[in-house]
């Protein structure tokens, strides 16, 4: 397990965005659950909706119908809305994404 002093810039900034966003954690386990459940910094959060989509097999690619008639943004908003994921803005444009599976 790291701990946050070993951590590179971008884990650094997602670590300290995720404990502002989880007040209730004491630091072990905000670590605990930051390891467990970051999925990384996407381009946008629809990046991330389509990636999933890809990696759970619901699209085999996003060449092919029906993958170009998806609205990515309503995507991303229902991952959100359903409570599956959370982005929070890295301030460059980007999204740091979180899965809520405790």
């Amino acid at each position: 397990m790291n701990t946050p002093h070993e951590f590179d810039a971008m884990h650094a900034a997602a670590f300290a965005l995720f404990c502002e966003h989880n007040t209730d954690l004491d630091e072990g386990q905000a670590l605990d659950n930051f390891e467990s459940h970051f999925k990384g910094k996407w381009d946008s959060a629809e990046d991330y909706a389509k990636n999933l989509a890809k990696e759970t097999g619901v699209l085999k690619s996003e060449q092919e119908w029906p993958a170009n008639c998806i609205d990515w943004t309503k995507a991303a908003n229902e991952l959100s809305k359903d409570g599956d994921v959370y982005f929070l803005p890295t301030g460059d444009g980007d999204v740091f994404v979180f899965d809520t599976n405790y």
